[in-house]
């Protein structure tokens, strides 16, 4: 009787008008949509009809999606959905990079003290205000991880009323999968051959080592074993609360100090004694930052350690800024065709190549003299203008500037005459030096003469056996203000440790010399320790100059960064290098996302807070968008939540860092910000992208009128994947630390060890991929 009734209709339609027939259509139409039977869609404006079968998408949908949109075919739509998604992937991390370099500011922030000596003077101390350890979790955690910890909070917050979501919690645990196992495998191989690099805190990779592995039991814990299958709210408290506790444990660990600078003295007037203490940000601050073009002649003058063998002790420290930072901006402006500082010897490399080609298709242009300068101010490399030719000016270690404004041989005879101390009151030597040259100085006038005596004293290096004891004496013609004295340094083939001489300024009149620095500390390495501390000079010189080179004072910088299409300029000479095809693409590409996240705050501004709040909130609107492409796309090609978490989205929230890890494992003196960040990442992950979003659902669940007393979480496929990721991330760890233990570091080493370590790391990946992927599909232990 249907197919009669039916044939009836249509047989009646046929005499019916074109209006009345598509009025008869609607009204089916809507009584079949009215019913909740079939796949009829309806929208004001009308009704959409899918077919049925292996082929229909109907069931794809989301709020991103226009009406229609499901009804082309699978392969169009997955491409669709996959090119959105990386394209999305680009953006974030464009705002990702912005967000970080905000907490860096935040993080790295100093302020300075006053306390009142027995004497009745001041001392003025600077102090971190963040301790460097804490601050780098922190940084790691929010900076890198913040895609995937906001994919879990959105995904919480929008299925509170429904089954919780599966996307965000997998995508953290296929993001650390990503993170210790495939990094990792990327960074072993990077360094060339012979090289190794060992992570420095040993002791904090240890305990971000060990949170990193709890972590992902506890959860598993509670999945599975605590409450199967919900979570309560004490069990999200505590969480959370593990964050806290890592934190904790990592500072008082980090038993070295680092978080205050040795106090440096000054004499403060009584008046001035009530003043508040102060704060800067060491990072972009132009009142404690050298300026670029200074700190890239450092880097010409001490690329080489052959050409350099001696140097300030002062000038190696404890860097003020990370060059994890700088290695992740560094690669995603090379990725988007903005400006970024090119290593020296890959511009050197990429001119010789270009050379070879039409002048067009681009040599870097060399700048020089006033064209140089005039550019790298247009730029804002220069912060001033540069001293005049009539000036002597001499820089000296505490930053003060020996200044001569007559020319030599026209000094008034009745003028000072000026005091006389070394320039550095200690400096560091290589012991194949030959002879250690050290500057003694002229300041406070320069008429007159001047004359002192000078000779060393042994401490640990000893005259006859490390130098030759010596003294002799100085005499400073009218208008001198520098003469070098020389100490010979013996060479032996004998492994020794650090060991230091002291030489002393005399004079029979007292008024001759300066009350500071008479006496100069020389401090002979042997040569290995020599070419250690000049990589660690050259590392820190390096991230200093990325972080003023990167930092925007102004809203007018960010757009200005924003639309200029450049090739990258030489880290030493400043020579600016033409676009790359792919610049010029990439950079066609990233506009929309470049102008867009221009509208973020600088760094610079009220200590990197405004520039945070408001990527935040980027990052939030890109990841809910992310969230929406990712179910989409695994909706079109079959696959579930979980798989297409730890993925494709664990692979495009972490393909930033993997350039990062690269470059930090080819340009840090350690191993630290490559492969031990990864740890404390992949810890805090869970407790702040799984603490948070469960206290959400949690509380929501308890004391809302439409909650349901108990957060049910069903465990799923995400208890499988996170006990097979612990196992294998325990080996992993283990691996790392015995390669420690007999190939003297974690990274590096001889090229068929290395390869083999990476093709080990690389099949741990793909087991976890793998089985995790047969669990979720039910064909492989599908009851855990």
């Amino acid at each position: 009787m249907g197919a009669g009734v039916i044939d009836s209709v249509v047989a009646l339609s046929n005499t019916l008008s074109d209006s009345d027939r598509l009025e008869l259509v609607r009204r089916l139409l809507g009584g079949v949509a009215a019913s909740g039977e079939g796949v009829v869609a309806s929208y004001p404006t009308g009704y959409i009809l899918y077919a049925e079968g292996e082929d229909a998408t109907y069931e794809c949908s989301s709020w991103l999606l226009a009406p229609g949109t499901n009804l082309a075919n699978r392969p169009f739509l997955a491409f669709i959905y996959l090119v959105g998604l990386a394209y999305v992937f680009l953006g974030i991390a464009i705002i990702s990079d912005i967000f970080m370099a905000a907490i860096e500011v935040i993080t790295a922030s100093e302020g300075t003290r006053r306390v009142r000596t027995n004497d009745g003077k001041m001392i003025e101390y600077t102090f971190k205000i963040f301790n460097p350890t804490v601050a780098n979790l922190t940084l790691m955690a929010l900076g890198s991880s913040a895609p995937e910890i906001l994919l879990a909070i959105i995904g919480v917050i929008s299925t509170l009323d429904d089954t919780p979501d599966e996307l965000g919690p997998s995508t953290i645990v296929g993001s650390a999968a990503f993170n210790l196992l495939l990094i990792s495998a990327i960074c072993i191989s990077a360094l060339p051959e012979g090289e190794t690099k060992k992570i420095d805190d040993l002791n904090v990779f240890l305990v971000t080592a060990f949170f990193s592995v709890a972590a992902y039991v506890w959860l598993y814990i509670v999945l599975q074993v605590s409450s199967p299958h919900v979570v309560e709210l004490w069990e999200a408290i505590f969480t959370l609360g593990l964050f806290g506790l890592l934190l904790g444990f990592a500072y008082v660990i980090d038993v070295r100090g680092r978080c205050c600078r040795r106090p440096r003295a000054v004499h403060v007037a009584p008046e001035e004694e009530e003043e508040k203490p102060t704060h800067n940000v060491s990072p972009g601050s132009k009142n404690t930052m050298a300026t670029q073009q200074e700190l890239m002649e450092e880097l010409r003058t001490k690329r080489n350690s052959s050409d350099l063998r001696t140097m300030p002790s002062a000038e190696v420290g404890d860097t003020q800024v990370t060059g994890y930072v700088a290695g992740r901006t560094t690669a995603l402006r090379g990725l988007t065709g903005q400006r970024r500082l090119q290593s020296h010897d890959v511009a050197v490399e990429r001119n010789s190549f270009r050379e070879s080609k039409s002048p067009r298709d681009g040599s870097c242009r060399e700048l020089q003299g006033a064209a140089l300068d005039g550019v790298l101010k247009e730029v804002g490399i220069l912060a001033a203008a540069a001293p005049s030719p009539a000036v002597d000016v001499t820089p000296t270690t505490n930053r003060e500037v020996i200044i001569a404004d007559t020319p030599e041989g026209s000094q008034s005879p009745d003028g000072p005459k000026g005091e006389l101390h070394f320039e550095d009151n200690s400096v560091m030597c290589e012991e194949a030096i030959g002879k250690v040259k050290l500057s003694v100085v002229r300041t406070g006038g320069d008429s007159g003469h001047l004359t002192i005596t000078w000779m060393t004293r042994d401490g640990t290096a000893k005259g006859g056996t490390d130098y030759i004891a010596t003294q002799g004496s100085l005499t400073f013609a009218p208008g001198e203000l520098r003469k070098i004295l020389e100490v010979e340094i013996i060479d032996d083939d004998i492994l020794e440790s650090d060991t230091t001489f002291t030489v002393e300024l005399n004079a029979t009149a007292s008024e001759v010399l300066a009350a500071r620095n008479r006496i100069c500390s020389v401090t002979i390495l042997d040569d290995d320790q020599w070419g250690d501390r000049m990589h660690r000079l050259h590392t820190q010189l390096r991230n200093a100059l990325a972080h003023t080179f990167y930092a925007a004072d102004s809203w007018s910088d960010r757009f200005k960064n924003a639309l200029e299409l450049s090739g990258g300029v030489d880290e030493e000479t400043g020579e600016e290098c033409p676009p790359t095809r792919f610049d010029t693409i990439m950079h066609a590409l990233s506009l929309f996302w470049k102008l867009q996240f221009a509208l973020v705050p600088p760094e610079s501004w009220a200590m990197g807070w405004p520039a945070f709040v408001v990527s935040l909130i980027f990052i939030g609107i890109w990841t809910a968008i992310v969230g929406e492409l990712a179910s989409l796309f695994g909706c079109v090609i079959g696959l579930g939540d979980a798989i297409t978490a730890i993925t494709f989205v664990a692979l495009g929230t972490s393909l930033p860092d993997t350039f990062a890890s690269r470059l930090a494992t080819l340009h840090d003196e350690h191993a630290d910000a490559a492969i031990g960040n990864i740890t404390g990442s992949n810890s805090v992950n869970v407790f702040l992208g799984l603490g948070i979003p469960w206290i959400i659902g949690a509380l929501y669940h308890r004391y809302a009128p439409s909650g349901k007393g108990q957060y049910d979480v069903p465990a799923g496929s995400l208890a499988f994947s996170v006990a097979l990721f612990s196992c294998l991330a325990g080996i992993a760890i283990i691996t790392l630390l015995l390669r420690r233990a007999f190939a003297g570091g974690e990274l590096g080493g001889s090229r068929k060890s290395t390869r083999l370590l990476s093709l080990f790391f690389v099949s741990l990946w793909v087991i976890y991929i793998l089985l995790a992927s047969l669990n979720d599909k039910g064909k492989f232990m599908s009851g855990i």
